[in-house]
């Protein structure tokens, strides 16, 4: 009973970090991930969103603090169990003893019917890398805005507002 009722407050905490949440990157060094909810969508699943932080650190505690308890898994599934797997996984990360693709990889088996991750990262990297997350995700901009300007390269200053935008919608 007192598990049930940690597990409770926990998912409660976790909602309210949710509700706190930043969609918008306030500057380049800026640290997100885009992650979308792993169950069907007649349940609210598969609606995604990028989450900022200051920090590397900051993300990686949300990521372990929010994620095992919210969006919430079937009810069969053992939370704390999830939780501590996680957590695991993250202070990994911390660590730099997994790198990104590998962090992502792990982290997503143990999360999977919670949430699923897709991208992580500094806003920078959106507007500047060369991942194939990075160039599709410009791509995607390109189009929607129907502009003629090629970003390839970068997101220049003049669109970087709308870029913003773009981002805040994305996955809706």
């Amino acid at each position: 009973m007192d598990e049930m009722k940690t597990i409770d407050k926990k998912t409660d905490g976790a909602e309210k970090l949710w509700q706190k949440s930043r969609c918008t990157a306030n500057n380049d060094k800026d640290w997100g991930f885009y992650s979308y909810g792993d169950a069907s969508p007649a349940i609210g699943g598969g609606i995604g969103t990028f989450v900022w932080f200051d920090s590397k650190n900051e993300m990686i505690e949300f990521i372990s603090n929010t994620l095992p308890y919210a969006p919430p898994g079937p009810s069969d599934t053992d939370t704390a169990a999830v939780a501590k797997k996680t957590s695991l996984i993250t202070e990994q990360y911390k660590k730099d003893d997994l790198n990104s693709e590998t962090f992502l990889e792990q982290l997503n088996k143990v999360l999977v019917s919670h949430s699923q991750l897709t991208w992580l990262g500094t806003f920078e990297e959106l507007k500047t890398g060369s991942s194939v997350y990075a160039l599709n995700l410009r791509s995607e901009f390109k189009e929607n805005c129907e502009l003629e300007e090629n970003f390839k390269k970068n997101i220049p200053k003049s669109h970087l507002n709308n870029f913003k935008q773009f981002l805040e919608e994305y996955g809706f």
